[in-house]
């Protein structure tokens, strides 16, 4: 494994994450002075440096609170930074409630679910969609289903192809060489059992892409899984 790459992407989902994370400072005594981003979505450390650690005279590890008196800010110092730092904290006030950590909006909790969505890519819905994944489908089902419309099994034409076998010829011993459009529609077996027993249909010919796009177009969702289901 590449360790390069595995780090670029660890550090490419850190700042994703680190983006759709809100600090909300209540009493400061749960975020990290320098590194939390209580600050306008920014760490002390990012917008002075890790100097500013050593100047204040308090430890890396210094929560928000102990930069206070009393309730009010307390910072140490009168060089440059440090009155910079006033600034910026003058408006920013205390208050009774726990130091909260939010996810993508304000008081919402962080969740696996949120945290996919923010990470993963989004692409345009396919029109077979409905056709493979539905409420109160089998996962194992629409999984083969995926792969089918995609046309990512290992049928034996590929494994050909990769060298992995000798021959290709079909499962079913019908003297055709396997693919995905023969094995799941061409195959004699295929077309008795499932497209003329199972849906009554007959133009079980179509090759792969062409056989989802008509059935996304042509049978209605709930008529699919009513066949299907039958």
């Amino acid at each position: 494994m590449d360790l390069s790459w595995t780090w670029r992407k660890l550090i490419k989902i850190r700042l994703v994450f680190k983006s759709n994370l809100h600090y909300k400072l209540g009493n400061g005594e749960s975020f990290n002075l320098w590194l939390d981003t209580w600050i306008n979505n920014q760490s002390l450390v990012e917008i002075y440096s890790h100097r500013v650690i050593y100047d204040s005279g308090l430890s890396r590890n210094a929560k928000v609170i102990e930069a206070t008196k009393d309730g009010c800010w307390d910072w140490k110092g009168s060089f440059a930074t440090m009155e910079d730092i006033r600034a910026r904290t003058c408006f920013i006030h205390f208050s009774n409630q726990d130091d909260f950590v939010s996810w993508n909006k304000p008081r919402q909790s962080f969740t696996i679910k949120a945290a996919l969505e923010a990470i993963r890519p989004y692409n345009n819905r396919v029109e077979w969609s409905s056709m493979v994944w539905f409420p109160n489908n089998i996962p194992k089902h629409s999984f083969c289903a995926w792969l089918t419309v995609l046309g990512t099994h290992n049928i034996k034409d590929k494994l050909l192809e990769w060298g992995g076998i000798t021959s290709n010829q079909c499962l079913f011993a019908c003297g055709s060489p396997e693919s995905a459009s023969h094995l799941f529609f061409q195959c004699p077996l295929s077309q008795k059992v499932y497209f003329q027993n199972l849906m009554g249909l007959t133009n079980e010919r179509l090759k792969l892409p062409q056989w989802s796009q008509w059935v996304s177009k042509t049978i209605t969702r709930r008529n699919l899984h009513a066949s299907l289901g039958s």
